[in-house]
């Protein structure tokens, strides 16, 4: 009960806390890109009847741009496919779309439930929606944890000095008896 007292647990908590967006940006990210190669391999066992294996590749960090939304962000594939070995599309939080599929000649979206992709009904693109995390995010995170490190220095500091005073003064109270 003592440690749920202590300053340690204290910063340890609040480190977990603050990261816990990051990390979920992280495994977000991941799942994407795993979401995408298995829905790629079921693709090409479907329409092109080729066992294949996929190789998947996503910016982790949105390009900087000044423009409002970004630039919009892809993935890139490499299969081990004679017919197509390369592809790419579209990678959003909301959407992930693959353009220009030699095998189906429609566009396709990301169906995430199903881990597949689908014929894009929607005409309907998001400027907006971009996958990865944005570089200005990345800043804010490096700004907070130099202040949390910088929090945590002053406060081992000011511990030593109390303490390196205590002493001090115990042993003037000793030298005077």
């Amino acid at each position: 009960m003592k440690f749920f007292k202590s300053a340690t647990f204290k910063f340890i908590l609040i480190f977990v806390v603050t990261s816990l967006p990051l990390i979920t940006e992280v495994g977000l990210h991941y799942k994407a890109k795993h979401d995408i190669k298995v829905a790629l391999v079921k693709l090409y066992k479907d329409y092109c009847k080729e066992d294949v294996s996929v190789e998947v590749q996503v910016e982790f960090i949105q390009k900087l741009t000044i423009l409002p939304g970004g630039l919009q962000e892809y993935w890139i594939a490499s299969t081990t496919s004679p017919k197509v070995p390369h592809l790419e599309g579209r990678y959003g939080r909301k959407d992930i779309l693959l353009e220009d599929f030699l095998c189906f000649p429609n566009d396709l979206r990301l169906n995430r439930l199903e881990n597949k992709f689908e014929i894009n009904t929607s005409w309907r693109r998001d400027g907006a929606d971009n996958g990865g995390v944005s570089i200005f995010y990345l800043y804010l995170y490096g700004v907070v944890y130099c202040l949390y490190f910088l929090s945590i220095v002053i406060y081992v500091l000011f511990r030593l000095i109390k303490k390196y005073l205590k002493r001090r003064q115990h042993n003037v109270k000793d030298d005077q008896l």
